[in-house]
């Protein structure tokens, strides 16, 4: 088939997003991003169509099409013990953070030092699902984290940043971001234990790691899965492919979601 129409129409919108970013800078990121995972959804309908499935699909047209080198399949794992904690899984947060998370209060941490293959978390983890560890991959973060949060609410997930001081603009990292302890709880346990007020501070002070993916991965990661998907359809006879069973992200009864 011929797909310049569909490879035009797709550039065109990653102009737009462009011209976004360069005219109006950082604080535009997020009104550039909604657009690009936007025309990315649009391909990814076309591939696989029907209703109530967009996530599936979107996770699946970054999976199968992204170029190998921006390694979509790889497991946050910050992202991934903030998920757990949030859902009281503290254990296997615990562990994760023993074996992999780095305690260092440096300010920026970059992915490639602390991220790692799903085979490697399930080593580390007891009972751990593959599917809710696929949902902090990179692909799963970006649909349900940042493109969902954006669309529905213009805000990302709590645990990401639209924002870091790392001058690599082609890769994730994290930003250090202080969880400073209650005023009044400092002062308490200060005066019944005779210290001082900074020393309990700073034995009580915090520190997560925040995501961030730059404008220039996201563009590289979209751009990249359109132009390899329009090279797969140049070789088949229709838009539509079969939907893959099970799909790479979503829970064992989510097969074909309805």
């Amino acid at each position: 088939m011929n797909t310049d129409r569909v490879n035009k129409w797709f550039m065109s919108k990653v102009a737009v997003a462009d011209d976004v970013v360069n005219a109006h800078g950082e604080t535009s990121r997020p009104d550039a991003e909604i657009l690009l995972s936007c025309a990315t959804s649009a391909l990814a309908a076309l591939m696989w169509p029907g209703r109530k499935k967009d996530k599936h699909r979107f996770v699946q047209f970054l999976i199968d099409f992204a170029p190998s080198e921006r390694a979509i399949k790889r497991i946050s794992i910050p992202v991934l013990i903030a998920k757990m904690k949030a859902a009281g899984q503290t254990a296997n947060a615990d562990k994760l953070r023993t074996q992999f998370y780095p305690q260092s209060r440096q300010e920026i941490l970059y992915a490639d030092r602390v991220d790692q293959n799903e085979v490697e978390v399930l080593k580390v983890t007891e009972g751990l699902e593959t599917w809710r560890v696929r949902e902090s991959s990179y692909a799963g973060i970006i649909y349900s984290d940042l493109r969902s949060g954006l669309v529905h609410e213009y805000q990302l997930a709590p645990f990401m940043v639209g924002f870091s001081y790392s001058s690599q603009t082609d890769t994730p990292s994290y930003f250090n971001m202080p969880d400073e302890p209650d005023h009044v709880r400092v002062k308490q346990l200060a005066t019944q234990n005779a210290l001082d007020e900074d020393i309990v501070r700073d034995t009580l002070s915090k520190s997560e790691r925040y995501i961030n993916f730059p404008y220039d991965y996201l563009r590289s990661v979209m751009v990249g899965a359109a132009n390899q998907a329009c090279a797969f359809w140049q070789n088949a006879d229709s838009f539509e492919r079969p939907e893959p069973l099970p799909w790479w992200i979503g829970e064992p009864r989510d097969t074909k979601p309805e």
